[in-house]
C-alpha cells in the first residue's frame, strides 16, 4: 500500500547510498534513509525514474557521473530487467555433459589450462599432434552441472576450480566456483564467464601471471573445450583377410550401403599412433634431461656454498634470504632504500623511519597461501593494509587484507610488497605509506633475517 522504497545490495553485501553532502553514490553496511530509493514508472515497460525520497531528488546519469537533480524531466530513465532477460547475456546452449572430462585450450595457442597439485594453475604446451592426444592428469577437468547453465570444474586432485584475481582451488563449491561457458558460434568454442562477479576471463600472452577479468564479452578470450579422450570409433573387427571398416555417417547410411574402408585408413591410423608414441618418448627424454640439469645445478650450488663458508670462493656467497625462499615462522626486518626500517608501535601504528633494528622492527612471516604471507608484529598483532584509510594498522586475525605477496627483484634480498586482495603495491615516501598500481612505482624493500641484521648493527 502506498509508495514502495527499495534498498539495493551489491554482491559485496553492501548497500547503495546517495550521500547528499558529497552528491555521489557510496556504500554502507546498514540501511538508513540515505539507502532507500523509489523507482517511478515512466509508462514504458521495465523503464523507471530513480528517486531518493529522503533528499527529494531524482538521479541523472551524465556519462560516468551520477548527479542529483530536482525535476523529473531532468532525470535519466533506467531499464531494469531480471538477470535472465538482460540483453547483454547470451542465450545459453552448449554440448557439454555433466560428469565428463574435458580439456580447456587457450585461444590461438597450443597450450592447455593445467591444475597443479599445490592448487596453482599454469598453461602446459602440448606437441602438435592431431586431436585427440593423451593428456596428463592436470589438463583434465570433470564438468559437473550445479544449476542451470552453471558448471563446477573438478581437478584430478579432487579440488574445485575457483577464480579470485586468478585461478585457485577450493574444497567445496560456492558462488566463486561456478562458471558459465557462452558459445561463440564456432565448434567447441566458448567464452568463460563468472556469473557471481559478472566478468569474463581474458588470457593474455603471459598467462601464468596475468589471467584477468573483463566486463565485456568482446574482450574475453576464446577457449576450445573438448573431451579429454575422444576415441576413434571403428566397427568390430572384420573377418580374417578383410580390413576394419569405419562407422558410416548418418547421411551415408541412408543413401548408400556400407562398403569396406580402403587399407589406406589402417596405415594412417598406425602412422598417427606411431607419431604419438615417438612424441611421448621425446617428452620423457626431455623431462629426464631437465631433471639431470636441475640435479647438477643443485650440486653446484651446494658445492659453492661449502667453499664460501671456508673462504675459498668469495664470489659465490649466498644472501641471508634467497629470492623466493622466505621461510615461515622466522623473523625478518624490512629495510627501506633510505636505510631506515619499517617499525610497529604498541598502539597499532606504524612508521617507516626507524634508524635501528630492534624488537619493534621484527616481523614473523607465516605462509598463508601460494606466495602469500602474514606478518606478525612483536606485539602479537597482524599487519593489515587499509586501502580506504591508506595506512597500515594491526588486526587480531588474518583475513584478505592481512595477506601480502613479495615479488622478488633482480637484486638479492630485495622485494616489492603487494596486496593481492586490493591489487595494489606499497610505496614508502618520506616515511609515509601509500598504494600504487604499478610495480615500478613501489618501494624496493631489503628483507633480511632480523637476527643477522641485528648482528650487523
Amino acid at each position: 500500500v502506498g509508495v514502495i522504497s527499495w534498498s539495493l545490495r551489491t554482491f559485496n553485501v553492501q548497500y547503495v547510498c546517495l550521500d547528499g553532502g558529497k552528491k555521489q553514490f557510496e556504500t554502507r553496511s546498514v540501511v538508513g534513509d540515505w539507502e532507500k530509493f523509489e523507482f517511478q514508472a515512466t509508462g514504458v515497460p521495465n523503464t523507471y525514474f530513480m528517486y531518493s525520497p529522503h533528499h527529494d531528488v531524482y538521479i541523472n546519469f551524465d556519462g560516468s557521473v551520477a548527479k542529483p537533480v530536482l525535476q523529473k524531466c531532468m532525470a535519466s530513465t533506467v531499464v531494469i530487467l531480471p538477470e535472465e532477460l538482460s540483453p547483454s547475456k547470451p542465450q545459453q546452449h552448449s554440448n557439454l555433459e555433466s560428469g565428463r572430462s574435458y580439456t580447456i585450450q587457450i585461444q590461438g595457442k597450443r597450450t592447455y589450462l593445467k591444475a597443479n597439485s599445490d592448487g596453482s594453475f599454469t598453461s602446459n604446451a602440448l606437441p602438435n599432434l592431431q586431436y585427440p592426444a593423451i593428456f596428463n592428469q592436470g589438463e583434465q577437468f570433470v564438468f559437473s552441472n550445479v544449476l542451470g547453465s552453471k558448471w563446477a570444474l573438478i581437478t584430478q586432485f579432487g579440488k574445485y576450480v575457483c577464480f579470485d584475481k586468478g585461478f585457485e582451488t577450493r574444497d567445496s563449491v560456492g558462488d566463486w566456483e561456478k562458471f558459465e561457458f557462452h558459445p561463440t558460434g564456432e565448434a567447441d568454442t566458448y567464452h568463460m564467464y563468472i556469473a557471481h562477479l559478472e566478468v569474463y576471463i581474458n588470457f593474455e600472452s603471459d598467462y601464468d601471471t596475468n589471467p584477468k577479468p573483463v566486463t565485456l564479452q568482446s574482450q574475453a578470450s576464446k577457449v576450445f573445450i573438448r573431451q579429454a579422450r575422444a576415441p576413434v570409433e571403428l566397427t568390430p573387427t572384420a573377418p580374417t583377410g578383410t580390413a576394419p571398416t569405419a562407422r558410416p555417417t548418418k547421411t551415408q547410411a541412408m543413401t548408400e550401403p556400407t562398403s569396406p574402408s580402403p587399407p589406406l585408413l589402417l596405415y594412417v591410423i598406425q602412422f598417427l599412433g606411431l607419431c604419438t608414441l615417438v612424441s611421448l618418448v621425446g617428452e620423457l627424454v626431455v623431462a629426464v634431461c631437465s631433471r639431470m640439469v636441475q640435479a647438477v645445478g643443485s650440486v653446484w650450488r651446494v658445492t659453492c656454498r661449502y667453499f664460501a663458508r671456508v673462504g675459498r670462493c668469495e664470489q659465490t656467497t649466498e644472501p641471508a634470504v634467497k629470492v623466493g625462499q622466505l621461510e615461515s615462522g622466522k623473523a625478518f626486518a624490512l629495510r627501506l632504500p633510505s636505510g631506515c626500517y619499517f617499525s610497529a608501535n604498541p598502539d597499532g601504528k606504524f612508521n617507516a623511519n626507524a634508524p635501528h633494528c630492534r624488537d619493534w622492527e621484527q616481523f614473523t612471516f607465516s605462509k598463508v597461501g601460494v606466495n602469500r604471507w602474514s606478518l606478525r608484529t612483536f606485539h602479537d598483532k597482524f599487519v593489515c593494509f587499509d586501502q580506504g584509510k591508506k595506512l597500515f594498522e594491526t588486526r587480531d586475525i588474518v583475513g584478505p587484507w592481512e595477506k601480502f605477496e613479495f615479488h622478488p627483484a633482480s637484486d638479492s634480498n630485495t622485494y616489492y610488497m603487494y596486496n593481492a586482495h586490493q591489487d595494489v603495491y606499497i610505496s614508502f615516501s618520506d616515511g609515509h605509506v601509500r598504494e600504487v598500481f604499478a610495480m615500478m612505482d613501489a618501494t624496493l624493500l631489503n628483507i633480511t633475517s632480523a637476527v643477522e641484521d641485528r648482528k650487523m648493527l
